[in-house]
C-alpha cells in the first residue's frame, strides 16, 4: 500500500515529507497547511509536559527525576510528530514511548537485583531493537504500532515479579493507573477507525483524549513506584 503524503503541495510539511516518508497511519483529524499541521493531536501533548513537571515537583528521590524527564520529553517527541506529520518525526514519537517506558522496565529490574550495567544494556538494547523492528515493519507496510506492546508487557511481568519478591509492595496502586491507558486506547481506537471522528474539530479528537489520558496514567504510575526503594530490591 502506497503511504500518501498527508500535505499538500506548498505546505510547510509538503517537500520534507516527500523526503522522508509519509506516516504509516492517518488519524481523523484533517491536516491542515499550516506548521501547526494537526492543532488537537499536537497541543495535547502539552498534558505530558505539565504533568512531567507536576512529578517533577513531587519527586524526592533523584533517580525519579528521570521519569519526569522522560515524561516531559515524550510530551515534546509527540508534539513534534503531530505538528509535521511525516514518518521521520514519527519515529522521534516512539523514540519518546520506548525511553519513558523501557525505563519502567530497568527501574523495575534495578529493584529486583539486576545490576546497573545489566539493566543499561537492556534498556538501550530494546530501544535498538524495537526501532529497528519498527523501520522493517515500515518497509514492508506494516503497521508497527503494536510494538509499543513489548514495552508494557515487561513492564506488566516485572510488576508481578516484584510482587512475588517483595510483600511490601502491592499491585492495587498499578490497577490505578489501567483505566487511563485502556480508556485511551480506547479513544485512539476509535479515532483511527473513525468512529469517533470530526476530522474539522480542531480543538479536541479522539487521539487528542488518547495524550490526554496518557499523561493523566503517567502520574499514577509514579505514585505507584515512587515509594520502591532499589536498595531493598538490590
Amino acid at each position: 500500500m502506497e503511504k500518501i503524503n498527508p500535505h499538500a503541495k506548498g505546505c510547510f510539511w509538503h517537500d520534507l515529507t516527500e523526503q522522508v516518508g509519509a506516516p504509516h497511519v492517518k488519524y481523523c483529524e484533517k491536516t491542515i497547511c499550516s506548521i501547526f499541521s494537526e492543532p488537537a493531536n499536537t497541543w495535547s501533548n502539552l498534558a505530558f509536559v505539565f504533568i512531567g513537571i507536576l512529578i517533577f515537583k513531587q519527586i524526592k528521590k533523584s533517580l525519579l527525576k528521570t521519569y519526569s524527564f522522560l515524561v516531559i520529553f515524550l510530551g515534546f517527541c509527540s508534539f513534534f510528530f503531530h505538528m509535521s506529520n511525516n514518518y521521520a518525526t514519527q519515529i522521534v514519537d516512539y523514540i519518546g514511548m520506548f525511553t519513558l517506558l523501557f525505563w519502567v522496565v530497568s527501574f523495575n529490574l534495578r529493584f529486583l537485583g539486576v545490576s546497573i550495567l545489566i539493566s543499561r544494556v537492556i534498556y538501550w538494547g530494546s530501544i535498538l531493537s524495537c526501532l529497528a523492528l519498527m523501520e522493517i515493519m515500515y518497509r514492508a507496510d506494516i503497521n508497527y504500532q503494536s510494538i509499543i506492546l513489548v514495552p508494557v508487557f515487561c513492564i506488566l511481568l516485572t510488576e508481578m515479579k516484584i510482587k512475588k519478591v517483595s510483600t511490601k509492595y502491592s499491585l492495587t496502586s498499578l490497577f490505578k493507573v489501567l483505566p487511563f491507558f485502556v480508556g485511551g486506547y480506547l479513544c485512539l481506537f476509535l479515532d483511527k477507525k473513525r468512529i469517533w471522528c470530526d476530522e474539522d474539530n480542531h480543538l479536541i479528537q479522539g487521539h487528542a483524549f488518547w495524550h490526554l489520558l496518557c499523561a493523566v496514567g503517567f502520574y499514577f504510575l509514579y505514585q505507584h513506584i515512587k515509594n520502591r526503594d532499589l536498595k531493598e530490591g538490590t
